[in-house]
């Protein structure tokens, strides 16, 4: 076992430090026509929504635009309910980066997330960090390669905690997101001055005892990657009160909802039905996000409940 960690460290590094090469690419999903920027009634967005797949609901029909962003994710039955003028760019792969610097995926431009914000901007969430980890493109399906070889073993765990060259990758990845995430809540305040801010963290994906076919990583790291996703929360948590933004737990709303759940709020690698891409939230993982961030915001902003 010890003798093959030089060669698993190597892979494990690379595949953190490229979220895309130890992962199959995302399929393509139908353009169902709806708008890019969600709604803007007025000409200027009083509720402007950041962030990546996992709040663009990457799967969730229906899907529009390049970003494969979802007219049912929880941004949108947010601003549905509080009846707010919204524009939404959140998009799929969005790293820190993102934020902050336009692209292209496909043929098609993507301008930098922070040009939404004006100053008449008055609520924004921003839900990013994880795709700065390589946490769902590299690392989960990482630990689903190394179960095949070795099942009743912690490969992941093991490789992450003792080989030098994953360890120190693991580690400039989180700090690259802590700077990234801090940056971005700077400028998010330098640009929409009069917003309050709110970080949406992750759900909890891997359950707290037992296992399923549709997390297939090593039993024994099961505890491992459960307890990677409360590290991130905690990051984060720490980066909002930092930041003067307010953090948005959905961990203990996703309690009994992990992947291996009867009810669960996000889709297995291999999925159980196709209303959600691998490894992302179903539409009622955006719904108990939406009714987590919705409370976090009435509780900061009374006077916008109905």
């Amino acid at each position: 076992m010890t003798r093959r960690w030089p060669r698993l460290a190597g892979t494990l590094a690379a595949c953190l430090l490229l979220a895309t090469a130890c992962s199959e690419p995302p399929p393509a999903l139908p353009n169902s026509g709806g708008p890019g920027l969600g709604v803007d009634r007025n000409g200027a967005a009083t509720y402007v929504a950041l962030g990546d797949s996992y709040s663009a609901a990457y799967g969730v029909p229906q899907v529009y635009d390049v970003c494969l962003r979802s007219s049912s994710n929880y941004p949108s039955q947010v601003a549905a309910e509080l009846d707010l003028p919204f524009v939404d760019v959140t998009c799929v792969g969005a790293t820190t980066r993102e934020l902050f610097r336009g692209g292209r995926i496909r043929t098609e431009k993507v301008p930098a997330q922070l040009s939404a914000l004006t100053e008449e901007t008055r609520v924004v969430t921003l839900g990013i960090g994880a795709e700065d980890l390589g946490l769902f493109g590299a690392l989960v399906p990482m630990c689903i390669g190394l179960a095949s070889e070795s099942p009743y073993e912690a490969p992941c765990a093991t490789g992450y905690s003792q080989a030098k060259d994953a360890v120190e990758q693991l580690a400039r990845n989180f700090e690259r997101m802590r700077r990234g995430v801090t940056r971005g809540l700077a400028a998010i305040h330098e640009k929409a001055p009069e917003a309050t801010v709110f970080l949406v963290g992750y759900p909890q994906i891997v359950p707290a005892r037992g296992t399923c076919e549709d997390l297939p990583i090593a039993p024994q790291d099961y505890p491992w990657l459960r307890q990677l996703f409360v590290q991130l929360s905690d990051e984060l948590r720490t980066l909002a009160k930092q930041g003067d933004a307010v953090y948005v737990d959905l961990l203990p709303a996703s309690k009994g909802h992990d992947i291996c759940a009867k009810r669960p709020w996000v889709n297995g690698i291999k999925p159980r039905k196709n209303d959600a891409a691998p490894l992302h939230p179903f539409l009622t993982g955006q719904t108990g996000a939406a009714r987590v961030v919705l409370r976090s915001i009435i509780e900061e902003l009374p006077a916008l409940a109905r």
